[in-house]
């Protein structure tokens, strides 16, 4: 795929802020906020980058878009706590993080299903 077919395609959408409201998304040409209770499940990982490795956050929301955010995201830190205190079933920051000192993934939170 040529970077122009890429980006012709749906545009990247990154989390540009977080607080109480919910999470601060940008397209590059619009801003909006989706509430905390729109986040369906989030899932870490380590992944290989060129000689090292980076964690990354996979946030999914209820309308089915998936957004990633790398450890080196300035937001990453700001983000990391407020899934503590947004989603309080999610699993704490340092057991995740210690679950992922290799590469792999693991389940951060998911959205309780409504029986």
């Amino acid at each position: 795929m040529t970077e122009s077919t890429a980006t012709s395609s749906l545009p990247v959408v990154r989390i540009i802020n977080v607080d109480t409201d919910g999470v601060f998304l940008h397209d590059g040409e619009r801003t909006w906020v989706e509430p905390w209770d729109a986040v369906s499940d989030i899932q870490a990982a380590r992944i290989p980058v060129e000689q090292s490795t980076m964690l990354v956050l996979a946030l999914g929301f209820r309308d089915e878009r998936m957004v990633l955010v790398a450890e080196e995201e300035q937001v990453w830190g700001k983000l990391a706590e407020a899934i503590q205190f947004e989603l309080p079933d999610a699993i704490p920051i340092d057991i995740w993080q210690s679950a992922l000192s290799n590469l792999g993934q693991f389940p951060v939170y998911e959205r309780p299903t409504l029986s």
